[in-house]
Order: structure tokens, then C-alpha cells, then sequence
């Protein structure tokens, strides 16, 4: 008879057992032959137990593999073979990198990355999840960027919001969340434009005031000019 884990971490060893395997009186197991049936390989102890044992440069592929336990009394009498089956798994999660402009302009779009995220060998991050914790949205896309479209007519308001990030492999391991901050802020600095009729006195070198003229308008002579719109300077003529 022969025991096996269901399940096996890839790239970690575990033991087969055949203790429970048993001989008539006054028959005596002596041999015990294990096959790893999908490598086709053999290995025989003298005990009932046979450690698998799996080397980090080589590791079994993930699936399933199929185990086979024949037992030999000391009459040199053999079992018909007993089989198990171990399903070599990946349960190591991927992680989850998360980066996004410190900054959006208000009203602007602008991209979030997981490009940085990782998964151990042989996973493969096959998932991203968005996540707009402000708003309580989320998406999720095949590829490492999402852009965060923003419509005029229904901007982002100004403040910090926060973005969260869950990755997913093939073996279906999920990450941990990772977070960023976004500041929408304003920078647009306000536009005056005054009234056609307006006039806007303009300092030149020397501190003296000249007028600027809305175009269209005669400028006056030098001397009214002056009397109008430059005052005198004390102990100036």
C-alpha cells in the first residue's frame, strides 16, 4: 500500500510511505521498489518510507506525477503495484509594485504601473486588479499599466486619492495590496483680461510711469503725456 501527500510545494521535497503494506506469516517485506512513473525512474529501500527529494535547480513541474510501490517479502515473493498520485503545486503568492505620478493635473489623465511586480518562478502574473479606493471602483486588466481616464465633464476632484494594486498568477495566488497617492491639484494660473477701454499705467526703467494704449487709440503729444500720467519727482524738473 502507498501513501503520498496529495499535494507537493514546487520546488520543495516530501516522502512517500509504504507502512501500511503487509505480508501473510510467516512472509517478511525486505524490499520496497518506488518508481516515479512519469520520470521513469526506480530507487529500492529496506524500509517502508522514500523521501522524494527535489533539487532547486531541477524542480519537479508543476502537475500531476504518478508514484508506484512494489514490495518484495523475503521469499522473494512481489505485490502487484500499488499507485498514488501528487499534485506538484505553486503557493507562493506574487507581489504586487504599485507606481503612480505623485501629482495629476485637474482634469488630466494619467497612468498607473505594475510593471515592477514579481512572481517566484514558475508563476506568472496573469491579473492585475485596479483599485480606486476614493471612489470605491475597480478594473482589471491582462496587461501592467492602467490608464486613469478622466472626463471633462465629470472631473477628479482636488485632493489626494488613493490607488490600490492586487495581482494574480496563474495558479491563482493573489498579492498582498499594494497602495499609492495621487494629488489632483489645480495649476492653471487665472487669465485678466481687461476691458477694451481700459487704460494700464506700465513702470519703464528709472521708475518713471508711461500709459499703454488699447490699440486703436491715438497716443497724446509728448508734453500731455507727460502732464497727465508722469508725475514730477521731487527736485525733478
Amino acid at each position: 500500500m502507498l501513501d503520498a501527500p496529495a499535494q507537493a510545494e514546487f520546488g520543495q521535497s516530501f516522502t512517500l510511505s509504504g507502512a501500511r503494506s503487509s505480508d501473510a506469516p510467516p512472509g517478511r517485506i525486505v524490499r520496497y521498489v518506488w518508481t516515479d512513473v512519469v520520470a521513469g525512474t526506480s530507487a529500492e529501500t529496506a524500509d517502508g518510507s522514500f523521501r522524494v527529494t527535489v533539487n532547486p535547480a531541477s524542480p519537479l513541474p508543476l502537475g500531476r506525477r504518478t508514484y508506484r510501490l512494489v514490495v518484495v517479502d523475503d521469499s522473494g515473493n512481489e505485490s502487484a503495484p500499488a499507485e498514488a498520485q501528487v499534485l506538484i503545486v505553486d503557493r507562493t503568492a506574487p507581489t504586487a509594485v504599485l507606481e503612480a505620478p505623485a501629482q495629476a493635473e485637474f482634469g488630466q489623465s494619467f497612468t498607473l504601473s505594475g510593471a515592477r511586480s514579481s512572481d517566484a518562478p514558475p508563476g506568472r502574473i496573469v491579473r492585475y486588479v485596479w483599485t480606486d479606493v476614493t471612489a470605491g471602483t475597480t478594473a482589471e486588466t491582462a496587461q501592467a499599466s492602467f490608464q486613469v481616464v478622466v472626463s471633462p465633464a465629470s472631473p477628479l476632484t482636488l485632493g489626494r486619492r488613493t490607488y490600490r494594486l492586487v495581482v494574480a498568477d496563474d495558479s491563482g495566488n493573489e498579492s498582498a495590496p499594494a497602495e499609492a497617492e495621487v494629488e489632483v491639484r489645480d495649476t492653471v494660473p487665472p487669465t485678466v483680461v481687461p476691458p477694451a477701454h481700459q487704460v494700464i499705467a506700465a513702470t519703464e526703467a528709472g521708475g518713471h510711469w508711461r500709459p499703454f494704449w488699447p490699440a486703436g487709440r491715438p497716443p497724446m503729444s509728448a508734453g500731455r503725456r507727460r502732464s497727465a500720467f508722469l508725475p514730477r519727482w521731487r527736485g525733478q524738473t
